[in-house]
């Protein structure tokens, strides 16, 4: 076997490692429990705060990421506690399921940087997200986690 030879069946191999074949891929995204259509959203129990209903996100095939969207982390800055530090004790907290498959707003951006801002972010968002706008009540996070395919 020559140098060429070698360095074809390589190729190859990339080739194949890197690009699944969509047939195989649809077939194990099928057998997968976790990506069956019409199960439950995932959701996570924080002790203290309450219960959170996230998303799937496809990220590429055949990994996935779970997406918990608008955390809050703080009390929101308003009233007597604007413009101090984020109050964390006790714990945000709150009754029934929460919604997180949402971004919450933004924080308020200057204004000749917040075209740069809402661009990236338009074109990070796929078209069917809704932007959430900005406001001073923006002490949230976004988790995100993968399943652990790669």
């Amino acid at each position: 076997m020559n140098n060429y030879s070698i360095m074809l069946i390589f190729i190859v191999f990339l080739y194949e490692l890197v690009f699944i074949d969509g047939n195989a891929a649809a077939g194990a995204q099928i057998t997968n429990p976790r990506q069956r259509i019409g199960r439950e959203p995932p959701t996570v129990t924080i002790p203290g705060q309450g219960i959170l209903v996230g998303k799937e996100i496809p990220l590429a095939r055949p990994q996935k990421v779970t997406a918990y969207l608008g955390v809050p982390y703080a009390h929101p800055p308003i009233g007597q506690r604007r413009f101090t530090s984020p109050v964390t004790d006790p714990p945000v907290s709150w009754n029934g399921p929460r919604n997180a498959t949402q971004f919450a707003s933004s924080c308020q951006q200057v204004s000749d940087r917040r075209k740069l801002h809402e661009n990236l972010y338009r074109r990070l968002l796929p078209s069917t997200w809704v932007d959430p706008g900005v406001s001073e009540d923006c002490l949230y996070l976004n988790l995100y986690i993968p399943d652990g395919k790669f």
